[in-house]
């Protein structure tokens, strides 16, 4: 089975297809506004400190409201918040079209953080509903369709944003854009039809604590956890050195930079498709370890190289490991995840990563500055490398009864 074939055989399911196609929608929009945003905060302010607050504010969200977004993404029907989420956002970039000078800057940060906001109840409520979509067999390699379709419409959505924002009111016309992009994927989800979660006479603490306890109490989930957050240490630190260390330690400019980039996607958007095309036969838990090992040995290789064309070929590899990397999380979580607690396991894991997201973007950024950027990734190699021997440790034990059935309950 090729690929190609892979990818046309879950998009046969007119259900998925139609989450594939909001998906892949307001993807494109959120690229576009991604870019948009920071590039009209420079431009008012002049002010690499102006991004740095956008960033703050847009992150204050996940970690304000994500414990307790999961939970109400469990009670209510999920369509209906992807929907609502959907048409907010539209709204929301729609009112960013005002926005003309410094003395708008507040209303700009308001309505940015608003919208990731919206996004805080969006993103779970699509990773609990997908197991409803397809069947445990092609849950693997529907996740990876849409991580590969995310990376995609990221990049055409940002290489729409430079194209729009060069037009006289760009601006303006780059977030209206994006506001149909979230009416058109609104309509797209719209027909779904999923369960409607029954556990209102809990409060939200008592929700939220019992999610918590079934979290804790799963050696697959905790494996997986602390798996991903020391994962996701490294990586987040490679994020922040990736430019610098392609500036001073291989003297790059910013196209090689674009190319390097566009180099990781195509190997991201391959491992997608081959994902697609075997996702049947093979086991999530068995992807994990040797995906982050793989990645933890290419970060060490780039730390190491000297020059940028075999930098090129290591960044295809660690796009194809990330694509194995957050496809497997994601159909491991929803497959030893009931389906009434999908949404706020689902937030608490994203809650926490955001945390170790900050932490290590702070502390690389400080760390570049002393011990260097080429030292920086090394460490980040290596400390992927211990998330590679955790996935190994925790996740290779078989599943207990109660997770395996947990998909669809």
């Amino acid at each position: 089975m090729s690929a190609t074939s892979g990818h046309w055989a879950l998009l046969r399911h007119s259900a998925f297809r139609r989450l594939w196609i909001g998906q892949a929608i307001s993807e494109i929009g959120d690229g576009l506004t991604g870019l948009a945003l920071a590039i009209v905060v420079f431009r008012l302010t002049g002010s690499a400190a102006a991004l740095g607050v956008l960033t703050v504010l847009t992150s204050i969200p996940q970690l304000a409201l994500g414990l307790h977004a999961g939970v109400l993404v469990d009670r209510w029907e999920r369509r209906r918040v992807m929907v609502a989420t959907d048409l907010i956002r539209a709204a929301v970039v729609a009112g960013l079209m005002v926005v003309r000078g410094p003395g708008d800057l507040w209303l700009l940060y308001t309505l940015a953080t608003a919208h990731a906001a919206a996004s805080v109840f969006f993103e779970p409520a699509r990773a609990a509903i997908l197991p409803h979509l397809v069947t445990r067999e092609t849950l693997l390699g529907a996740n990876s369709v849409l991580q590969s379709t995310r990376v995609v419409a990221g990049v055409a959505g940002t290489a729409l944003a430079g194209v729009l924002l060069a037009l006289p009111q760009g601006a303006r016309v780059a977030f209206g854009v994006d506001a149909l992009s979230f009416v058109a994927s609104a309509i797209a989800i719209a027909s779904l039809r999923v369960p409607l979660r029954t556990d209102a006479p809990e409060s939200v603490h008592v929700a939220l604590v019992r999610g918590l306890r079934f979290l804790f109490a799963s050696p697959t989930l905790v494996g997986l956890l602390l798996t991903f957050a020391v994962t996701v240490l490294g990586v987040s630190a490679v994020n922040v050195v990736f430019v610098p260390f392609v500036t001073t330690e291989l003297h790059g400019s910013s196209a090689l930079i674009g190319f390097m980039r566009a180099a990781q996607t195509v190997g991201m958007v391959a491992a997608g498709a081959a994902i697609a095309a075997v996702s049947a036969r093979v086991a999530p838990a068995r992807l994990m370890a040797p995906a982050i090992l793989v990645l933890a040995l290419t970060l060490c290789g780039l730390a190491l190289v000297r020059h940028w064309i075999p930098f090129v070929p290591l960044l295809i590899v660690a796009g194809v490991c990330s694509t194995l990397i957050q496809s497997s999380s994601a159909t491991l979580l929803q497959q030893h995840v009931p389906d009434a607690l999908r949404g706020r396991i689902e937030s608490a894991l994203d809650t926490l990563l955001m945390l170790v997201v900050m932490a290590a973007a702070a502390g690389a950024g400080a760390l570049a500055d002393r011990a260097g950027t080429r030292r920086v990734l090394l460490g980040a190699g290596l400390v992927t490398l211990l998330g590679g021997v955790l996935a190994h440790i925790a996740l290779r034990q078989p599943e207990p009864a109660r997770e395996r059935s947990a998909i669809g309950s």
